[in-house]
């Protein structure tokens, strides 16, 4: 008798890899923007923190990412856009006040050092 494998034994391998990697590649996917929106929340935390260490330096508000940037806070604001479609964030300084908000995906914003997903888990 000869050793092998059938053609409905191969088959059914087949089969069964085809059902897991159903199961297995939307849950990938799933936990990769998942990590893309802790990233985006990351950057917006540290842009956030950037501008209230802009306005305790020097009294007022920075009128554009460069400002962040040259003023030394920030290394390259200008270059934090949201991983997941690169898209840049809206800057929205004011007098004693900041906002950085995500304006794609939903992410979040920071509004005076206060995150929109406090208490939401990521």
């Amino acid at each position: 008798m000869k050793k092998g494998f059938t053609l409905i034994e191969l088959m059914i391998v087949v089969v069964i890899i085809g059902i897991l990697a159903a199961i297995a590649i939307p849950k990938f996917s799933s936990i990769q923007e998942e990590a893309k929106k802790a990233a985006c929340r990351s950057n917006l935390k540290n842009i956030s923190t950037a501008e209230a260490m802009y306005y305790a330096r020097l009294g007022h508000e920075y009128t554009n990412a460069a400002g962040l940037e040259s003023s030394g806070v920030l290394g390259n604001a200008s270059g934090l856009v949201c991983p997941s479609d690169a898209v840049a964030y809206t800057y929205t300084p004011a007098a004693t006040t900041y906002t950085v908000e995500c304006t794609s995906g939903g992410h979040g914003s920071v509004v005076d050092g206060v995150t929109s997903w406090q208490g939401e888990t990521v």
